[in-house]
């Protein structure tokens, strides 16, 4: 038996008996776990209740993203902030002397650190360095006090924070000018490992914005907006933003071109997730109002993709598409007329061939509970899978069968009474699955009929 096993690629159960002897096919050359099998029966088999069947061979699911998860690339660069650049200043450690560096009056150079002597205002300087409105990371190290301080200024006279004590110091500035020094408060002590990298890239930071660790801060009102500023039109986009330290104010997510607000009036800390149906290619902005506070982990991603809302007998949408924690929530946007919109998605199917189609629904705020249709062309009521489906408020799952025709382009759901439901009227729907079937009848399954 050892031998056996060690040779076999396979262990079979015996499958048939025949005068006396059981039976059973093993493949006996490569590959091994492949075989033809032929029978002049029906392939049959046993299913879960204990009854016989005839198999069917199943397509894969021919709806792309039938449970509304997918998520596209991310549209925003540097969203949390985190990037730095490269160093931008040479021999920022001193340990060629004080070459590449200009010395006021009062600083000098020795054993690899710059020393200062407590001359105020005197600057160690290195020049064509930054650029003029850009955010940058300072950081330096004093490696010996006595007293006084130092302090980032650049040529425009924009100054950073004051050090002072024996440690290691970042300091975030915006340049106001293409120099970077570093000034004495009558600084008595030596500086070492000097480093400058540019932060915020990818973005535009207006007056109010500025960069710190991992994060944007507004101290008052303000832009600021991703430097790749745009998205496709007619689109959804997930928006995920994390606010902190917020102690006044708000800010809000808006169009740049017009005066339309995506999102308005964000005035509290926390992560929160918007879905943005965009009006144009514009992209967003953000804009603060009186804002006191910070924002990070920004994301961009398109979302309900393969799917869209079209009008019977319109030419513009009068509802929306929203996914959320209920699946996806089609919703009435424009007061009552006599369109009716649909959630469509397109679907290749072959004419004269069995499908079947399974979906949930439930109830969202519909009046008098509400049902939809579901059909296989969105303006043809010809095409319909099922009629005025009742809708509850809980989830219900069902299944149809249908034969394709030529006509069979789309897979829709759309509100019966769209035309009588006012502007918030909804309902959901998730799990869309067509299945192609086929009967087949050279499959290797047992036939336990008689």
């Amino acid at each position: 038996m050892a031998n056996l096993l060690d040779q076999a690629s396979i262990v079979l159960t015996p499958t048939a008996y025949d005068d006396g002897k059981v039976l059973c096919a093993k493949p006996s050359e490569p590959p091994y776990g492949d075989f033809d099998f032929s029978r002049n029966s029906a392939a049959t088999r046993v299913n879960a209740q204990g009854l016989v069947e005839n198999v069917q061979i199943l397509s894969s699911n021919l709806v792309q993203n039938g449970d509304f998860s997918e998520e596209g690339v991310q549209e925003v660069s540097n969203g949390s902030f985190s990037q730095e650049g490269v160093q931008l200043l040479t021999n920022g450690d001193f340990s060629n002397g004080s070459t590449d560096w200009i010395l006021d009056s009062g600083w000098s150079v020795s054993d690899n650190k710059a020393l200062c002597d407590g001359t105020n205002l005197a600057y160690i300087t290195q020049t064509a360095v930054l650029t003029t409105g850009k955010s940058y990371k300072v950081r330096f190290d004093i490696v010996d006090y006595t007293s006084g301080s130092v302090k980032y200024r650049d040529n425009g006279f924009v100054s950073g924070q004051s050090f002072s004590g024996v440690g290691s110091y970042t300091d975030y500035v915006v340049a106001g000018g293409g120099q970077f020094r570093l000034m004495s408060e009558n600084f008595i002590g030596s500086i070492d490992n000097v480093s400058v990298r540019e932060v915020g890239q990818d973005w535009s930071l207006f007056t109010g914005w500025s960069i710190a660790e991992d994060k944007a801060v507004c101290s008052g009102s303000g832009r600021i907006n991703p430097t790749n500023n745009s998205w496709l039109s007619g689109k959804t986009y997930k928006f995920d933003i994390e606010v902190s330290d917020r102690t006044a104010g708000y800010f809000r997510i808006q169009n740049p071109a017009v005066s339309i607000y995506y999102v308005n009036n964000i005035n509290s800390n926390g992560t929160y997730t918007y879905y943005i149906n965009t009006i144009d290619a514009n992209g967003f902005v953000i804009e603060a109002v009186g804002f006191i506070g910070s924002i990070t982990n920004i994301s961009v991603k398109e979302v309900l993709q393969d799917w869209s809302v079209e009008d019977y007998g319109a030419v513009s949408a009068s509802a929306v598409i929203t996914p959320n924690t209920e699946g996806v929530k089609l919703e009435k946007t424009v007061s009552a007329d006599w369109r009716s919109s649909f959630l469509v998605q397109p679907i290749s199917y072959t004419s004269g061939s069995q499908y079947k189609v399974t979906f949930r629904l439930k109830n969202g705020n519909l009046p008098s509970g509400g049902s939809v249709y579901v059909r296989r062309a969105y303006d043809s009521s010809s095409q319909s899978i099922v009629n005025n489906l009742a809708l509850t408020n809980d989830w219900v799952e069902y299944t149809y069968y249908f034969v394709a025709d030529s006509n069979s382009e789309d897979i829709s759901f759309g509100e019966v009474n769209w035309q009588n439901a006012g502007v918030g009227q909804y309902f959901y729907v998730d799990d869309v699955s067509i299945i192609e079937i086929t009967d087949d009848t050279n499959l290797p399954r047992i036939n336990y009929e008689g």
